[in-house]
């Protein structure tokens, strides 16, 4: 009797484990892709020949690693994914020719406010450049140490050699922790597509029209088309550190070249208040200042030829005061001309009007916005950021305001000779 009621205990024992383990572990199998998906998704990751199939994937492939809570959502939209590109399986079929890696790449790193979206768009509008916008956006921006270090620049390799992973694949292998999945990241199997000019073009968007109703991206697609430009460009602001780049700038087989923008701390800041009001000022401009001030010496530090060449500091506030210029040498240090086309849109969108301009525009009336915080800005704000950021802004040749009278006077130069 005691022997039977011990092995009833043990039972409910491990029935009560079991349960606990299902419930706290956020790896939950994928079971439900059909055939045809798995062909295609895995014909992107063979190396070299991409037509390779597997038919047996790994066991981490099949989980996702994000919060349970987001595992019903996700599964849906997939299955409603995958179910468009059955249908239309005539397009999403096997690529037949697929162009060798990308060997030339530009990555553009700053920081959230920075006056980026600008410069990205410098190279979205050239014909000869593939840009992706913001490929980490599921990453958490503001850390400093090492963490999801390897997995950001394995990512970023996999970008810049034309080399994409879909976003169940990404889902799959980084561990995002508690944070939500993006929606239109999972429809579309890709991330801001409509911030990239190739991403919405007919190649890429044959079933829709202008990024609208095109169903997901076809991977194979855009990898081919990737490879076949001069060389792709990313922008990234989840990248705290630039020497984590270093093995990437040292791989003789890969020509990539850092272009840093920089920003007047007291611009980024009021940037950032008119959108995010309540955030602690203090805390955050010394975090900005930091990766400011790690990212600046990066280039002048011992042991620092593996950026001799590669690397370029732009300031937001010289593109803003001559775009025509400075976008000319950007171009050149990466060995793009500079065409009419570009020259053209450089015109239409840094002399726009008040009803143009929005908070993410690049639409705007540049020179007049460079200065805007100088109107906005309390004396007393701008004090903690220039005290907070003291030797940053010496670094980049920003120039303190000692008074009242002085930060509101626009004529009074609050910023050194260009960089460039």
């Amino acid at each position: 009797m005691e022997a039977r009621k011990y092995f009833v205990w043990l039972g409910w024992a491990c029935l009560a484990a079991t349960f606990i383990f299902a419930a706290v572990n956020i790896y939950v199998s994928h079971d439900f892709i059909n055939s045809f998906h798995e062909r295609n998704r895995y014909a992107t990751h063979q190396d070299p020949n991409p037509h390779i199939t597997d038919p047996h994937p790994t066991k981490e492939d099949e989980l996702y690693q994000v919060d349970a809570k987001f595992i019903p959502d996700i599964l849906k939209i997939v299955a409603e994914r995958n179910a468009f590109m059955l249908e239309n399986s005539e397009y999403y079929g096997p690529v037949k020719k697929q162009l060798p890696k990308q060997t030339k790449g530009v990555i553009i790193v700053t920081q959230y406010r920075s006056g980026s979206s600008f410069l990205g768009e410098l190279f979205n509008q050239h014909n000869d450049a593939f840009y992706t916008f913001e490929p980490m956006t599921m990453f958490l921006t503001y850390r400093g140490d090492n963490t999801y270090a390897e997995d950001k620049v394995r990512l970023l390799r996999r970008i810049l050699k034309c080399d994409f992973p879909d976003i169940d694949y990404l889902y799959k292998t980084v561990n995002f922790h508690s944070l939500s999945p993006s929606e239109q990241c999972l429809q579309d199997n890709f991330c801001f597509r409509e911030r990239s000019r190739n991403l919405c073009s007919k190649e890429l968007c044959p079933l829709g029209n202008r990024c609208k109703h095109c169903g997901p991206v076809h991977i194979p697609r855009v990898n081919h088309m990737c490879r076949s430009k001069k060389l792709s460009v990313t922008k990234v602001i989840r990248l705290y550190k630039i020497e984590w780049l270093r093995k990437i700038l040292e791989d003789p087989k890969y020509d990539l070249k850092v272009i840093h923008l920089v920003r007047d701390p007291r611009g980024i800041q009021s940037s950032r208040l008119k959108l995010h009001p309540t955030m602690t000022l203090a805390a955050n401009t010394a975090m900005t200042c930091d990766r400011h001030w790690i990212n600046g010496i990066a280039p002048f530090a011992n042991n620092s030829n593996w950026l001799v060449g590669k690397y370029l500091r732009v300031r937001y506030e010289d593109l803003a005061m001559d775009p025509f210029k400075f976008s000319n040498q950007i171009y050149r240090f990466v060995g793009l001309k500079f065409t009419t086309e570009v020259k053209n849109w450089i015109a239409k969108n840094t002399q726009a009007n008040n009803q143009t301009k929005t908070q993410w525009t690049t639409n705007r009336n540049s020179s007049k916005t460079m200065q805007s915080w100088r109107k906005t800005l309390s004396f007393d704000t701008v004090s903690l950021i220039q005290n907070t950021c003291a030797k940053v802004m010496d670094l980049y040749g920003y120039k303190p305001a000692s008074s009242e009278e002085e930060l509101r006077n626009l004529e009074i130069p609050l910023i050194a000779k260009s960089l460039l």
